[in-house]
């Protein structure tokens, strides 16, 4: 017999408290199926989880944000300082600047070997070399150095500086941010606990498919135990992912039933189950980040047999990322941005701003939405680069 599946992740925190609360609000006191003191603690809970949950989100889409923009301007700092030493090397060998020379840069005089490049401190350690040991060295008389110049590394290097900055500050706020969350994982569980042992209390006398069957519209999950058929009581579709290159099971695939809020992900073995549904055709996509996105279509579900639905996924091409910022009335507002066709949407931060990294690329159609008003929708058909940012901006 199926047993009840805690939620192990704050999403599936997060909507095991919405399916009870948009329960609970189509159904009269009498016939709800858990307590009114627990509704009270679900209704004054609920709000304050949805808001550190949105809160994650924006914060997250601020770091990521902030992370293309350090990337960008890490590999513009290599770059320039690799390129000055490359130029200066060049020079001592045309004679334009002595070997001793490389002293004001803390570099060996005997050795034209460039200095590491790799981590951030290096980085940062160099390009201040270059823009103190330049200035000392064209101060007795050096040459100056052109392409590039120190002025022109001392820019670069001011603005990898500036993006770290703002990147670790905004990785501290994520963070915190997930902390908050964190705080509140305990009094999460300890209410979903309530709601669904009481749920089940209630319908105890039902037969037991019948019980698992409504006490699922309460956000109630179940699984088979270790070993055990599942049952066409208990689901309507099933199904195997693998990777039709290598045929080896895919884990965390997201499997959802178009046309419905309904969605599971496949397990280590590549296994998915979606619980019983109405007698009627359905359609299933399959989404996982590094594979194109497969849809199942026309799928028979009765109430007498489980559909067997397999899907061998494709590894994607190469992914690009989407960022940009969505205004209202010349300001940064709070808006959901997604691709069509496909399962991904992040929310924008405080000032706007949003990215989503591992967009599928391509000619996809981007689509923001304001969060007050749902109805208030932009799209933009764009080509999304292979291994690059695009920037699509949306003003409302």
């Amino acid at each position: 017999m199926p047993t009840i599946n805690r939620p192990r992740t704050n999403l599936e925190r997060l909507k095991a408290l919405q399916a009870a609360k948009a329960k609970a609000d189509v159904t009269s006191a009498t016939d709800l199926a858990f307590s009114a003191e627990t509704l009270t603690r679900l209704t004054a809970f609920l709000p304050t989880f949805q808001t550190e949950m949105q809160e994650v989100g924006s914060a997250l889409s601020a770091q990521s944000a902030a992370t293309v923009t350090a990337n960008a301007a890490k590999a513009a700092a290599r770059m320039h300082i690799s390129h000055f030493f490359q130029v200066f090397n060049l020079g001592i060998q045309r004679g334009i600047y002595s070997a001793q020379q490389r002293a004001h840069f803390n570099l060996d005089v005997n050795s034209a070997d460039l200095p590491r490049l790799v981590t951030e401190q290096e980085i940062a350690t160099w390009g201040q070399r270059i823009v103190t040991g330049d200035a000392a060295r064209t101060a007795v008389g050096g040459a100056a150095m052109s392409n590039p110049t120190a002025a022109e590394v001392a820019t670069v290097h001011s603005a990898y500086i500036a993006a770290q900055s703002t990147q670790s500050t905004l990785k501290d706020a994520y963070d915190h941010e997930q902390e908050d969350v964190q705080a509140l994982e305990t009094e999460a569980d300890d209410l979903i606990a309530d709601i669904w042992d009481e749920v089940e209390f209630t319908f105890r006398k039902d037969s037991p498919p019948s019980k698992r069957r409504k006490a699922r519209e309460y956000g109630v999950r179940y699984i088979p135990n270790p070993g055990e058929a599942p049952s066409p009581e208990d689901y309507s579709i099933m199904g195997t992912v693998t990777n039709n290159v290598t045929g080896n099971p895919v884990a965390g695939v997201l499997v959802l039933l178009n046309g419905t809020d309904v969605y599971t992900a496949t397990d280590e073995h590549g296994k998915y189950l979606i619980p019983v549904q109405p007698e009627g055709t359905y359609n299933l996509t399959f989404y996982k980040n590094a594979y194109e996105l497969h849809t199942a279509s026309d799928i028979a579900v009765t109430a007498t047999a489980i559909a067997t639905v397999n899907a061998a996924l494709h590894p994607a091409a190469p992914t690009g990322t989407l960022t940009g910022r969505v205004t209202r009335a010349g300001t940064g507002s709070n808006a959901t941005v997604s691709i069509d066709g496909y399962p991904i949407s992040v929310n924008t931060n405080a000032d706007g701003y949003y990215t989503i990294p591992d967009a599928p690329s391509g000619n996809r159609t981007i689509r923001a939405y304001i969060t007050d008003a749902p109805s208030n929708q932009q799209t933009q058909t764009v080509t999304i680069p292979q291994g690059d940012t695009l920037t699509v901006d949306f003003t409302f």
